[in-house]
């Protein structure tokens, strides 16, 4: 094989190694007590790029958003009470191979184990949220698109504003982290 021709190969793998694609999508399913707006964000701290709200409690509010780069992301829900009492409820999946929430599944819904909550900002004096009660409890009712889900907000009611924080990853697809060892392989054989 011709040594510019190899080259051109080794360069045209790594250029294929350093490209990482993913593919997932995130659909939610929520609703506050009174209102609520979901974001997603790189970063624990910052609310990041909206991509659903919603201002009435006995509507379910549903969004779909794909993500198309490998990394940690952070569903942001800011909710806000506008009298008591106050809750917020969700439901979400993601699809897509490796993509999961830090619960190891595909599927996140409102508890007090997978969120954690501030009354100050995204990030800052983290807690755990406090139960209000099942879905299906009193004084809301029952929210069939969120089955297994729970009334949750801030242990402390503050101005009644909420920030509710949790975790998902996604990795890159397989094909991404394939092709680079596969191409680099043909090619050695190829130079033999």
């Amino acid at each position: 094989m011709h040594p510019f021709r190899f080259a051109a190969g080794v360069l045209a793998v790594v250029a294929c190694a350093g490209v990482a694609h993913a593919q997932a999508t995130l659909r939610g399913w929520a609703t506050a007590d009174n209102q609520f707006e979901a974001s997603i964000s790189t970063s624990p701290d910052a609310a990041g790029d909206p991509w659903f709200s919603g201002t009435s409690w006995p509507q379910t509010y549903t969004g779909q958003r794909d993500i198309t780069d490998p990394g940690t992301y952070y569903l942001q829900v800011r909710a806000q009470d506008l009298g008591r009492p106050e809750m917020l409820i969700g439901r979400f999946t993601l699809e897509g191979v490796g993509a999961t929430f830090a619960n190891g599944t595909q599927t996140l819904l409102t508890n007090v184990d997978d969120w954690v909550v501030s009354t100050a900002a995204f990030g800052q004096g983290t807690t755990a949220p406090l139960l209000i009660g099942p879905n299906g409890s009193s004084p809301w009712g029952t929210f069939p698109d969120m089955q297994g889900a729970s009334f949750i907000w801030a242990p402390q009611y503050e101005q009644g504003i909420a920030y509710f924080t949790s975790s998902f990853t996604v990795v890159p697809s397989p094909p991404a982290w394939l092709v680079a060892p596969i191409a680099l392989v043909v090619s050695m054989r190829r130079r033999r």
